[in-house]
């Protein structure tokens, strides 16, 4: 049998008035975004396809959302001279240049081990990385 599951998020739910239907919104990461397609195709205007949709594990719920808290977190940090500062001169990354962002988002993602923020989704360890190195420059920045 082929595998045609695909794991992603409850998002939003939609009254669709002027069509007399509903619809569910599930979000996947981007970057699954080709399994996907590959699984499903891309919706037909003018074919319907019927899919099934269950509830997996409410863990995984509450691992994305403190995923989505790191990654908006991770995002404003970047944009910080101050913190581009302290990974330069307290975590020892000479590369990284305050005055540039996607430098201290090179050096932000290498320490965490990861090559993009939303692996974070899906990397527990990386979630608690982020979390000690905020907590260290927060420490560093109130001295």
């Amino acid at each position: 049998m082929n595998e045609r599951a695909v794991a992603g998020t409850y998002a939003d739910f939609k009254i669709v008035k002027t069509r007399n239907v509903a619809q569910m919104i599930i979000e996947i990461p981007l970057e699954n975004g080709n399994d996907v397609v590959s699984k499903f195709g891309l919706p037909d205007p003018h074919t319907e396809k019927w899919v099934a949709v269950a509830m997996l594990q409410t863990n995984l719920i509450n691992r994305n959302d403190q995923a989505n808290k790191a990654i908006q977190a991770a995002g404003i940090l970047c944009q910080s001279k101050q913190f581009g500062r302290y990974l330069k001169e307290q975590v020892g990354l000479p590369e990284v240049d305050p005055d540039v962002p996607s430098t201290i988002e090179d050096g932000l993602r290498a320490i965490l081990g990861v090559k993009s923020r939303t692996e974070l989704h899906t990397n527990a360890d990386a979630i608690k990385a982020f979390y000690r190195i905020e907590g260290e420059y927060k420490s560093w920045a109130m001295t």
